[in-house]
């Protein structure tokens, strides 16, 4: 075993980038990397963008924990039904 191998990890981590700005970088990053495309970089963004809107009108972190397990129960969970419940068309 490595040393620290038993320690936990934190229940939240914080940063001073906030979610847009985050996503930038990363989007840059893998542009540079895989060479994403415009159209990848903005179909990839949409989930960020959901989450973060989703956030902003909590007023919750969007980096806790809690708020992603919020998010994945209020949120997709509640899409995926309704998308599950559509009727077919006649």
């Amino acid at each position: 075993m490595y040393p620290g191998a038993n320690a936990t990890l934190p229940l939240t981590v914080t940063s001073a980038v906030p979610l847009p700005d985050l996503w930038k970088m990363y989007a840059k990053e893998r542009n540079a990397a895989d060479g994403w495309t415009g159209k990848t970089i903005s179909e990839m963004h949409g989930p960020v963008k959901r989450y973060q809107d989703y956030c902003d009108k909590k007023n919750l972190d969007a980096y806790a924990e809690a708020t992603a397990a919020s998010y994945k129960t209020d949120y997709l969970l509640t899409a995926i039904t309704k998308q599950g419940s559509k009727q077919p068309r006649s």
